[in-house]
């Protein structure tokens, strides 16, 4: 144990981290450019000029700024001190690290009458770099060799017009002038909060590296607040993105050395909440909204009071495995509207057999209007007051229910439960001409279909209900493709409705045709026909030319 406790330790910096400065940054092309044009602007620079020379032996490049230059040399090599002027110390708190960027390559650096050439081991201390007078220049030039890899025309290019796009001072390369533009071109509302433009920017969700903040041309990819609004009335998901033009902001802090991120400091965390309060007002602005109710009482509760969403949803419509046929329809709700919140995400062949019934003429369900359940919407007043379909249950008129065969019964019944807030639940019993009978999650084999004697469907309408309603092809990557799998389903729906509609002996003639339609009669010479005898223990096979 340590007895001395009366003693005080203080911070300090051990020498030996000197040794590590070339690991203080990824040393690439993009961050030294960042490192050296932030550094032409605090020195009041009113342009920068970059040249390439790829020509030579060490192919480099120079960045030349007209600014205040550096007037004492001897901090180039001082780790952590900037030896910046008050004013820029105050608005920016510098780091005085940004030429160690350079601690990989070296530079010849020249400034007002004299010039240095440093090494990797200037930087780390262990030799020291040798001033040299030189021709007077206004500002700041620095050249650094280029790296194998980056000595490409326009690889280069592409890295300095991208730290240039955004910076403010005009910047040329080889004398030509660089494109510049506002960080903010794409936002649909800005206000100014403490130094910072904050703008509210619509945006693809989930978008990868989306750069958030422009800190005076040097950008970063800091995750800011975000409203996503995609499950209701969108065909694609979408959000409003908050992106940040940083002005002049002393209380904003970066994470050293590389500059990267957002010190998540008491400032940083009153930053997010004005993100927040900036994306509802730009909302508070529009003429309707669709926030969830969460995101809606997060607004409330930020002090932004805004009306509750646009009271539309979409109408019913069962869903199917095919997403281009389903029905998008959105329409207003009113006191007389019904929603549907018995389904699950896997019960289509449900929604079918109800759509059926209520489309019978005779149904006391036909004059309703039917909407699509959206469960974030939950606590709206509107939504909430909505009636809702509670329960749907099928009773087939069969005395006896149990097996497994497909059955023609006299009547099914489809009886539903409405519910509405401070009424007593409502009862109601309609005739339905089909019912498809399926456990939970359980397999298309296994279904079992009842129709009704008045039913109303031809072998072939059947199929196609039993396709919109039952198939969905399996996409795990052990499955079979997507045209096999319809075909086998196809086979199955085919057997089943010629059996229940006409006789077992026809679905048995209508699959010996749809296999040799599909598997035979491609293979046919065009003047041939071929006899076929099959039975339960032979197969016989006569050709013979078209007559």
């Amino acid at each position: 144990m340590y007895k001395d406790t009366n003693k005080t330790i203080h911070a300090h910096v051990d020498a030996k981290a000197l040794d590590k400065v070339t690991r203080f940054f990824n040393a690439t092309v993009s961050d030294i450019l960042n490192e050296l044009l932030q550094n032409a602007r605090r020195a009041n620079a009113t342009a920068v000029h970059i040249t390439t020379d790829v020509s030579g032996d060490t192919p480099t490049m120079t960045i030349a700024d007209n600014g205040d230059g550096i007037h004492n040399p001897q901090q180039l090599l001082s780790l952590g001190c900037s030896g910046w002027e008050r004013g820029v110390q105050c608005r920016e708190d510098p780091a005085g690290m940004g030429l160690f960027s350079l601690a990989n390559r070296g530079a010849l650096i020249e400034s007002k009458d004299w010039k240095v050439a440093l090494h990797p081991d200037h930087f780390s201390g262990k030799v020291g770099a040798q001033l040299h007078s030189t021709t007077s220049i206004q500002g700041t030039r620095i050249t650094f060799p280029l790296l194998e890899q980056e000595q490409g025309l326009s690889t280069l290019s592409d890295l300095i017009e991208a730290a240039s796009y955004y910076y403010p001072l005009p910047v040329t390369l080889n004398e030509r002038q660089l494109e510049q533009g506002d960080f903010l071109t794409k936002a649909v509302y800005v206000e100014e909060w403490n130094g910072i433009r904050i703008g509210v920017i619509p945006s693809h969700y989930n978008r990868v590296g989306y750069q958030s903040i422009n800190f005076h041309g040097l950008l970063i990819p800091q995750s800011l607040p975000k409203i996503m609004h995609f499950d209701c009335f969108q065909s694609s998901n979408c959000e409003w993105r908050i992106r940040l033009d940083i002005v002049n902001c002393p209380n904003l802090k970066l994470v050293l050395p590389a500059r990267k991120e957002l010190v998540q400091d008491s400032f940083f965390h009153s930053l997010v909440k004005e993100c927040q309060r900036v994306m509802f007002r730009y909302i508070k602005t529009l003429n309707s909204h669709t926030l969830n109710f969460k995101q809606w009482s997060e607004a409330r509760t930020l002090g932004i009071d805004l009306p509750e969403a646009v009271s539309e949803l979409h109408i019913f419509r069962p869903r199917t495995h095919d997403e281009s046929l389903s029905d998008t329809t959105i329409e207003s709700v009113s006191t007389d509207s019904v929603l549907l919140t018995v389904f699950n995400d896997e019960d289509t062949v449900t929604e079918h057999c109800f759509q059926q019934a209520i489309e019978q003429k005779d149904s006391p369900l036909h004059t309703l209007k039917l909407f699509q359940q959206y469960g974030r919407y939950e606590g709206y007043r509107w939504y909430d007051r909505l009636k809702r379909i509670t329960s749907i249950n099928f009773t087939p008129s069969a005395e006896d229910t149990s097996g497994y065969a497909d059955a023609l019964v006299d009547r099914i019944d489809m009886d539903i439960s409405i519910e509405q807030q401070g009424a007593k639940p409502v009862n109601v019993t309609s005739k339905t001409p089909i019912w498809i009978e399926s456990e939970f999650y359980c397999d298309w084999w296994d279904t079992r279909i009842w129709l009704a004697k008045e039913h109303g469907f031809t072998p072939e309408s059947l199929i196609d209900f039993l396709e919109c309603s039952g198939f969905h092809p399996s996409e795990d990557w052990n499955a079979d493709s997507y045209e096999t799998q319809r075909e086998m389903f196809l086979t199955n729906a085919t057997e089943r409705a010629f059996s229940l509609l006409v006789s077992k002996e026809a679905a048995l003639r209508e699959r010996i045709i749809q296999t040799a339609s599909e598997h035979l009669r491609w293979s046919m010479p065009t003047h041939s026909v071929a006899l076929i005898r099959v039975s339960n223990d032979s197969v016989t096979v006569k050709l013979c030319h078209k007559s």
